[in-house]
């Protein structure tokens, strides 16, 4: 029996099940770790269809022809840069748990991730958002608060579903949120976004409900069940698609580029928006930066300053 672990204790798939358990219990959310599995059993499948099924096997030969395959299927960039991204880290775990010696993706050359500017809506589009759901029916109601929520505090998708009603400070106007790997942070909510989730919680809440008088959640599905990230999609494209207004393609990451783009651009400081986005330092605000200095060139074009 012992023997039989140590001839597969190498096996590249084994490996491959250890390096993604271990994305979870460094607390990465379920949606990575389920793109890094995917991404990791297509390189498995490539190594496994030349032979490899250990991983000591593999060497830097193999996976520049990864590379190249990968490069040969047509891949955009920021495709082509997740799928090699894996294979370095995958390697990276397996040399630093002494599963190989050397390290054979350590001098794999990396496409730079895409740089073009993510399309951010503007005020008017996020105006004419929020103007689009039927606020005298129920789930018109709640899709109001939703949105107003989303643009008002720059929560995630997972964030905002997440949510139960204990996490709202209605005397303090904040909102407690649980972001990547369990950090907590108290970010304040507008008085607009408040006034309709109050609305929402005295009018609608509780004829959503249903049965499920014990359910904690926020925001609820028509069944009175937690409303999930996937219809919070549809929900909003759905939106999107009926008004001529809006010529930007909005999902609700969109609303948290928005809120802080635009808050840049009314002259908030890059600290405060970090501390509302949830991020741990500076550097990941680097395209929010970008499209506001996009911005501030394009209006220098327009006024004698840029002639």
């Amino acid at each position: 029996m012992e023997e039989t672990k140590d001839r597969n204790s190498n096996d590249i798939t084994v490996l491959a099940g250890e390096f993604i358990e271990n994305l979870r219990m460094l607390k990465y959310s379920g949606s990575s770790t389920k793109s890094y599995s995917n991404s990791l059993d297509h390189f498995n499948h490539f190594i496994k269809a030349r032979g490899r099924n250990s991983a000591v096997e593999v060497t830097a030969h193999d996976i520049a022809d990864y590379r190249l395959n990968l490069v040969e299927r047509g891949l955009k960039q920021n495709s082509l840069y997740i799928y090699l991204r894996v294979v370095r880290l995958f390697f990276k775990y397996l040399h630093d748990n002494e599963h190989v010696f050397v390290n054979p993706a350590a001098g794999m050359k990396m496409p730079g991730p895409d740089r073009r500017l993510p399309s951010v809506p503007t005020e008017n589009e996020i105006i004419a958002l929020l103007s689009l759901p039927d606020t005298g029916t129920p789930i018109g109601m709640r899709d109001r608060a939703i949105l107003e929520t989303l643009y008002s505090t720059a929560m995630r998708n997972g964030e905002l579903v997440s949510m139960d009603v204990r996490d709202l400070d209605m005397a303090q106007s904040t909102i407690r949120i649980m972001g990547k790997g369990k950090q907590e942070r108290i970010v304040p909510m507008g008085r607009e976004a408040m006034n309709w989730v109050k609305r929402y919680l005295v009018e609608v809440r509780d004829g959503l409900m249903n049965a499920n008088m014990n359910e904690s959640a926020l925001w609820l599905n028509q069944e009175g069940k937690r409303l999930s990230g996937q219809l919070l999609h549809i929900m909003i494209k759905r939106y999107v698609r009926s008004s001529d207004a809006i010529s930007t393609h909005i999902t609700p990451h969109s609303l948290r580029r928005a809120c802080a783009t635009h808050m840049l651009q009314h002259g908030a400081s890059p600290f405060d928006i970090q501390l509302l986005l949830g991020h741990a330092d500076l550097s990941h605000l680097r395209n929010y930066l970008r499209i506001s200095i996009h911005d501030l060139k394009a209006m220098h074009e327009k006024t004698r300053l840029g002639e």
